[in-house]
């Protein structure tokens, strides 16, 4: 496991290595922690910063700062005028982005080897160092509203942020990480700039590299260029709860689609919880491959989906659990969420087969085996370690997924995923007159989406990537 270290007597940073990942761990004085990881069979160096704040860490009334700021932090510093962080990356033949989730803010670069030291330059800057003109806060708040706009009027996003706003009633994962639009639009420059002077700190933050590059002279880039930052406030990252209440939920959404689509939510653990591996596995027992349980019941057997799959999304407060697929279009909904219900039933009580159990944890350790091959990917695996306070997971993930019993399976599928403790959102086609025009019954009128989906990953990676980038430049 990796060793946590502390800056020695001298306050010199110290490095440690797991010997099973080959996490190198240092931390500054300042609190910033710096992880690296060398690879030198590609010409490849990510760099990331991370930091501890996202949508879930904004005030009621002002949704969407997170997300906001992260567009902003191009819009030019005492050092680096508008567009010039592009134009330096376009010149290293590099790519830079950020996304945004609940959870935290990344900012990345994909460099070539050799060339990796002027994103740590830009990164230590804006980390202080952002002007924010009152102009390219109205200019970027536009470009910002109209990406609400396109999520207002995607069926996917709708349905998503309905499902998300009836699942949660208290805690702030229900708003949408784009934030609300009357709270974008009504948000003032000063606002923003509380948000950064809170947030943006070396004691809220840490740096990822990974790739083709050597960690002393890492190290030595980040100390020279980060130790001199003050550590800024204390993080205060309390870890809030709200009560699962039993009960099914059910919103649904009617928008111009040609066929239902239903999403299924189960809220499950935190993310360093020991049974969101298990909840991996779970995930693959019932819908990896057309062996899966409920691909072969939902889809071959009983023709009540087209299509059918899950995901294990994990957060730091508290994961979700989605269960989606697309209605056939002469089954009811209704029919297709039973049957759901029923499988689900099924292996709570009578568990997986042996042979199913095994192809489910063996796609388990291999989903994560391929996605460790790219260099990317392993900056932001360990990132996402990180900041779910268990950067050990990676060393021990494979162990973990293959030491998942039916009996673990079990337990897992009875305690997190039952009817009463699941949201059911329906995306239903729009009711028409007799003339062709769409009619809506009150009780069905349209959740306007309020965020986009996806990520670097997976459709349900929780992370927003901002769009690079209208008027950036």
């Amino acid at each position: 496991m990796p060793t946590r270290t502390k800056p020695g007597r001298n306050g010199r940073p110290r490095t440690r290595t797991d010997g099973t990942t080959g996490v190198g761990e240092t931390v500054l004085a300042n609190g910033l922690k710096l992880l690296t990881l060398e690879r030198h069979d590609v010409p490849i160096v990510t760099v990331m910063i991370w930091y501890r704040v996202g949508s879930a860490r904004e005030e009621e009334g002002r949704t969407g700062l997170a997300h906001f700021l992260e567009h902003l932090m191009f819009k030019g510093t005492d050092r680096y005028k508008k567009g010039e962080i592009d134009r330096l990356t376009q010149r290293l033949g590099a790519t830079n982005n950020a996304m945004t989730s609940r959870d935290c803010t990344c900012y990345y670069f994909n460099l070539p080897a050799g060339d990796w030291l002027p994103a740590l330059e830009i990164e230590a800057n804006r980390m202080r160092r952002c002007r924010f003109p009152p102009g390219e806060v109205e200019l970027e708040r536009s470009v910002v509203l109209e990406e609400i706009g396109r999520n207002e009027d995607s069926p996917y996003g709708a349905l998503d942020t309905a499902v998300f706003a009836a699942a949660y009633s208290t805690h702030p994962y229900r708003h949408p990480i784009l934030g609300w639009r009357d709270d974008l639009a009504g948000v003032r420059r000063g606002a923003i700039r509380e948000f950064y002077d809170r947030h943006y700190h070396p004691s809220n933050a840490f740096v990822v590299m990974a790739g083709d590059f050597a960690t002393p002279q890492a190290v030595q880039a980040v100390e020279r260029l980060f130790a001199r930052i003050p550590p800024g406030p204390r993080p205060d990252r309390p870890v809030r709860t709200e009560s699962r209440a039993k009960g099914e939920k059910r919103v649904a959404v009617r928008m111009d689609v040609q066929v239902p689509k239903v999403q299924i939510l189960f809220r499950t653990v935190p993310g360093n919880h020991a049974d969101d591996r298990v909840l991996d596995v779970v995930a693959s027992l019932l819908s990896d491959g057309r062996s899966s349980l409920l691909f072969r019941r939902l889809v071959e057997e009983r023709r009540l989906m087209t299509d059918v799959d899950t995901v294990n999304d994990t957060k730091v407060e508290d994961g979700v659990f989605w269960i989606y697929g697309t209605i056939h279009p002469e089954v009811h909904p209704d029919r297709g969420v039973d049957e759901v219900v029923r499988c689900l039933e099924r292996i709570a009580t009578q568990g997986p087969s042996v042979r199913a159990l095994a192809q489910a944890k063996n796609q388990s350790e291999a989903d994560f085996l391929y996605n460790w091959e790219k260099v990317f990917n392993q900056a932001y695996l360990v990132g996402k370690s990180e900041l779910l306070g268990d950067l050990d997971r990676l060393g021990r993930y494979t162990k973990d997924v293959q030491s998942v019993t039916a009996a673990d399976v079990r337990r897992v599928v009875s305690e997190y995923l039952g009817p009463d403790r699941m949201t059911v959102g329906l995306l239903l086609p729009e009711r028409r007159c007799a003339s062709g025009a769409p009619a809506r019954s009150p009780s069905m009128n349209p959740v306007r989406a309020r965020r986009s989906a996806g990520g670097p990953d997976a459709r349900r990676e929780p992370e927003v990537v901002a769009l690079l980038r209208q008027g950036r430049s």
